[in-house]
């Protein structure tokens, strides 16, 4: 007996695997770009890909980071530290760990920003993420921020370009972003890690924030140094 094949419903089946396929890189070649232009090249930026991928791969969709950044000044020289710990709560699985230093206008709520930043860039489309961090004031900028309408304000906040980074991420890749506040050196182990990774970046490899995603950005500069507190 033959079996004849169905050429248009081979043809449907070939094309709805196909999509899938390309649903799934597309997700990993739109997260390479933004990082592209949003990061200088470096052996950071290819820790965070392989992150990223590791995400994709294991279809993450729920994301609970602690983050953390810091401040310090050697020999007269003000550097930063940002870090960040990803709960795994997979059995079997391990958390995922980020540290980097970073150069520019010193501010230990930068740092701060700059972790929250990082960490949004290695979460999936359409992702729930959870952020935990003893920074009251980068909590207070993020809800003010996300509240306020009018761009002329928008760009008098501290550390207003970061801020726009965060919100073109989460608008763009369809994310839902909740922060919560964790009191600082309270024996909380997951705040207390990431408090030592932020200072372990200050001695690690820097990351390098551009802006060449964004549109209509303006920055006062200083020595080639972007100023981005008023006070």
């Amino acid at each position: 007996m033959l079996n004849f094949l169905n050429v248009d419903e081979h043809k449907h089946s070939m094309i709805e695997v196909k999509e899938q396929i390309w649903i799934n890189t597309g997700h990993y070649w739109d997260k390479k770009q933004l990082l592209d232009d949003i990061l200088n090249d470096g052996e950071k930026k290819s820790e965070l890909l392989n992150i990223l991928n590791n995400n994709i791969n294991t279809n993450k969709s729920h994301y609970k980071f602690y983050t953390d950044g810091s401040l310090m000044e050697r020999n007269k020289v003000k550097k930063m530290g940002i870090g960040w710990l990803l709960k795994n709560e997979e059995e079997n699985n391990t958390d995922l760990e980020f540290k980097a230093a970073n150069v520019g206008w010193p501010s230990s709520t930068k740092a701060e920003i700059l972790a929250i930043l990082i960490a949004l860039i290695v979460t999936t489309p359409h992702s729930k993420i959870e952020i935990y961090t003893d920074s009251a004031n980068a909590i207070s900028q993020f809800e003010k921020y996300k509240k306020e309408l009018s761009l002329r304000k928008k760009m008098k906040y501290n550390q207003h370009v970061m801020w726009k980074q965060i919100f073109n991420i989460i608008q763009r890749f369809s994310l839902k972003v909740i922060l919560f506040k964790v009191k600082a050196h309270n024996n909380d182990k997951n705040n207390d890690k990431a408090d030592f990774l932020a200072k372990e970046g200050i001695n690690d490899s820097y990351i390098l924030i551009k802006d060449k995603n964004l549109e209509n950005t303006y920055c006062l500069n200083w020595y080639n140094i972007t100023v981005e507190e008023d006070n």
